[in-house]
């Protein structure tokens, strides 16, 4: 083993867990009363504590940035992993002693959230990239936000990204019945099942930033955001759904950099390709964009799963009601059938006979016959508004169970939001 590996590991048990969780403050004393528990990721830190960096990684670690700093973008190049590779000599022999040794990512992490030195935070950050466990990466992209000095957020934030588009699309291989059949202690965790994305990132601490009052910062952070939802669209719709109120907000900013860059973020979550951009990002059309984003990404008309529905409010929720209510009022929505399922057992209940827009987004087709609302029985029209408004009223889900045109049972639930 190195005296890099030697000298790291003796601390590792302490700090391994610093990028797990939030770091807490320590027991309480009968002289100090127990601090709240402080989220490090979020915007801004304030590191006053005189830590000294990991000496031995260092000494590899500042060649390689200062080299890294100064090269041409010809020498530029990232590994498998997604980390930053330089055609230099004196910097692969610096990557090549860092890789021979055992690599511990905890001290960096202690010296990112605790270390009143710039030079040395930066250079926490520029080494974490070369931690061979991406978990660990992840969890140092995570604390980018908290970082109070711009310069080295903005590099960060770089090489973020280009360990993004090596990393956030990698999904976890494997058996699922050997996933299934793992065993893991009262401590442990299982890995993303096979298929699953291996990797994720909490988008909280960086729309956190999107809260900030410097316009520079909150353009850092919408950079940041729309370049990982072009690598991950799943993401970029979970942050989109957290700044939801904020953006609009953004939009009304005098701030032209800020609504281009929220235009940016827009471009990179919007699910409809064909969609062109407005032109005019001062005007009305931001928000009509913003809206149409939202409207598509979180329908209020929304499928969760095969058997769940989640009505939110909005006008197609108010259209749904409308035209739902007014088709059962006049009969026309369907009329009392009966016959047998495909495994012979009997039913009876109203055959829908239309489903007008929107009511075709609720999982049912023309033929089906509505044979139950929560446990009651319905058959006509009639039994169905009755039975559709007391579950309004309780402001619950409503269950609704069916049987399809070729005769298989079915149920699908409605949840109001």
């Amino acid at each position: 083993m190195s005296r890099l590996s030697r000298w790291t590991s003796c601390l590792a048990a302490l700090f391994a867990a610093a990028l797990q969780a939030p770091c807490q403050s320590s027991a309480p004393t009968a002289q100090a009363p127990q601090e709240q528990e402080v989220d490090w990721r979020m915007p801004f830190r304030s590191p006053q504590t005189n830590t000294a960096p990991p000496e031995e990684l260092y000494r590899q670690l500042r060649p390689m940035y200062a080299i890294a700093k100064a090269a041409k973008p010809d020498q530029r190049s990232l590994d498998e992993n997604g980390a930053e590779q330089i055609d230099d000599p004196a910097w692969q022999a610096a990557r090549d002693e860092i890789a021979s040794a055992e690599f511990e990512i905890g001290y960096l992490s202690l010296v990112i959230r605790e270390s009143r030195s710039v030079n040395d935070r930066a250079l926490a950050f520029y080494g974490g990239f070369y931690c061979p466990d991406p978990r660990w990466v992840f969890s140092i992209i995570e604390h980018i936000p908290g970082e109070p000095d711009r310069g080295v957020r903005a590099d960060a934030f770089a090489r973020a990204v280009d360990y993004l588009s090596v990393q956030f699309g990698r999904r976890n291989e494997g058996d699922l019945a050997e996933w299934q059949a793992l065993k893991v202690g009262p401590a442990g965790e299982k890995p993303p099942k096979p298929g699953e994305f291996s990797n994720s990132l909490d988008p909280t601490p960086f729309v956190a930033m999107l809260f900030l009052k410097e316009q520079v910062d909150v353009r850092q952070a919408l950079w940041f955001l729309a370049r990982a939802a072009e690598y991950r669209p799943a993401f970029g719709a979970a942050a989109l759904d957290m700044a939801r109120e904020r953006l609009p907000k953004l939009i009304a900013m005098d701030d032209e950099a800020v609504r281009r860059a929220v235009a940016d973020f827009l471009a990179a979550v919007d699910p409809d390709p064909e969609r062109i951009p407005p032109e005019d990002l001062a005007g009305e059309e931001l928000t009509d964009w913003l809206e149409q984003v939202l409207h598509a990404l979180f329908p209020p008309i929304r499928r969760i799963s095969d058997g769940l529905f989640e009505l939110w409010p909005g006008e197609d929720r108010d259209q749904l009601i409308e035209v739902g209510s007014g088709i059962l009022r006049n009969g026309s929505a369907g009329e009392p059938a009966s016959g047998r399922t495909a495994t012979g057992q009997p039913w009876s209940g109203m055959r829908i006979a239309m489903l007008p827009e929107p009511l075709d987004r609720l999982g049912l087709a023309v033929g089906d016959a509505i044979t139950a609302i929560d446990g009651m029985p319905v058959a006509r029209p009639a039994q169905v508004l009755r039975a559709l408004e007391m579950a309004a009223k309780r402001r619950r889900g409503t269950l609704v169970e069916f049987v399809t045109g070729a005769g298989q049972p079915g149920a699908l639930e409605y949840r109001f939001r």
